[in-house]
């Protein structure tokens, strides 16, 4: 079986930005961390301790606010753009769920550095190649959906697009929907509204 690490970065690689345009082959670069000028664990930490206090001003500032950032939850299919989105997520998430929070389990602390694509050259009408840094990490996701008569706290993994600047442009969480609901007690077939709040996670 392929490590999931491999299995999530061609999935990523195929959910490119939509802002760049014409995707080049991903290259190798010399010193990968050096793409960001945020390393990757603090950046970690910090998306971590934002959804640990539920904060969702602290969520949006780690991503980029000018280009099409967007997060996906792909156990429950929902998907936001742009950091109002994002911001609109943890409300959404915080509603339907009570002590939400994350534990790191471990991560990729030297990400590939990848020209994803190309861009327009500010001010000099030539294109220059767009940058980008993919960072992987896996936690645990404990949270208690309302009216649920159970928490839950899964194993989940995180996929970051990160821009030149440190910002998040790309969010893709994976974790099992059907673990989520087996632990809180929930039907197989439960829906979010469906009694017990709207549920989504981070």
């Amino acid at each position: 079986m392929l490590p999931a690490t491999l299995i999530l970065s061609s999935y990523v690689l195929a959910l490119l930005p939509r802002t760049l345009s014409q995707p080049l082959s991903p290259r190798s670069c010399p010193a990968p961390v050096q793409a960001c000028k945020t390393p990757p664990g603090p950046l970690i930490s910090s998306w971590l301790s934002a959804w640990h206090s539920s904060n969702g001003t602290s969520l949006a500032s780690l991503f980029s606010a000018t280009s099409s950032s967007s997060y996906t939850d792909h156990a429950f299919g929902a998907s936001f753009d742009g950091t109002a989105g994002v911001e609109q997520w943890v409300t959404i998430t915080t509603t339907a769920m009570s002590n939400v929070s994350g534990t790191l389990i471990s991560s990729d602390i030297s990400p590939s550095c990848m020209s994803l694509g190309t861009r327009q050259g500010q001010g000099r009408g030539e294109e220059e190649e767009e940058m980008m840094t993919i960072i992987l990490f896996d936690w645990y996701f404990s949270a208690h959906i309302k009216g649920a008569p159970n928490g839950f706290n899964v194993s989940a993994t995180t996929t970051l697009v990160v821009d030149r600047e440190g910002k998040i442009v790309r969010d893709d969480d994976v974790y099992s929907h059907r673990e989520v609901l087996e632990q809180s007690g929930l039907p197989a077939d439960w829906v979010p509204g469906a009694g017990s709040g709207a549920g989504a996670s981070a």
